[in-house]
């Protein structure tokens, strides 16, 4: 009789198109990061100096993170049978081992690309409250005009609304912090501001 091996264990079987759009994502997301680094580091006192600025950042890096943790989730089935089982499962593991780590979440994807998908939603409207002009983004629309549960939206949907949104909203933030590092640079241009174009 053959002995069992590692190798008859069951592997979920993922259809090479997705990974290939799962693949194609995780650097999307993670110069979204590497961005917000970038910001951080480069305007640092512009943002310390302010709070919605600060709020912004956090914000921003939060939703970027988010959207990073979602990338090989996305193709989850999310029906609410599933949804439930996952967080029954999610939920037993936190309490049983006191921790966390991503085979957790990949095992519990139903529940958890929600979490992640729904904090950039939160995160998102955050955003709007700290810079109204947001909202008025071609790349927001999608967002503004999609249902708080987002039902009936598949998740890479959802990923694939936030991702442009984010971007666009990341280059208005950089804006507003060279003008604001430039008026503090040269304060001679104070009294006669230009007005600002938004890309």
């Amino acid at each position: 009789m053959p002995k069992k091996t590692k190798s008859t264990r069951y592997v979920e079987r993922i259809e090479v198109d997705i990974l290939a759009d799962s693949v194609e994502r995780r650097p999307r997301s993670q110069i979204l990061l590497l961005k917000h680094l970038e910001l951080l580091r480069n305007y640092r006192p512009c943002i310390g100096a302010d709070e919605k600025r600060t709020t912004m950042i956090n914000q921003l890096a939060g939703a970027a993170f988010s959207l990073w943790r979602a990338t090989f989730l996305t193709h989850a089935e999310r029906e609410t049978p599933r949804i439930l089982d996952d967080l029954d499962q999610f939920l037993q593991y936190v309490i049983c081992n006191n921790a966390i780590g991503y085979p957790q979440e990949y095992g519990t994807k139903a529940w958890y690309v929600g979490f992640c998908l729904n904090n950039v939603r939160f995160r998102l409207n955050r955003i709007c409250e700290c810079m109204p002009e947001v909202k008025s983004l071609a790349a927001m629309q999608p967002i503004v005009h999609m249902k708080p549960s987002s039902h009936g939206i598949r998740a890479v949907e959802r990923w694939d609304a936030f991702y442009p949104a984010l971007h666009a909203i990341t280059d208005l933030f950089e804006a507003h912090c060279k003008e604001s590092s430039h008026s503090v640079t040269a304060p001679a241009l104070r009294s006669s501001p230009r007005r600002r174009k938004v890309p």
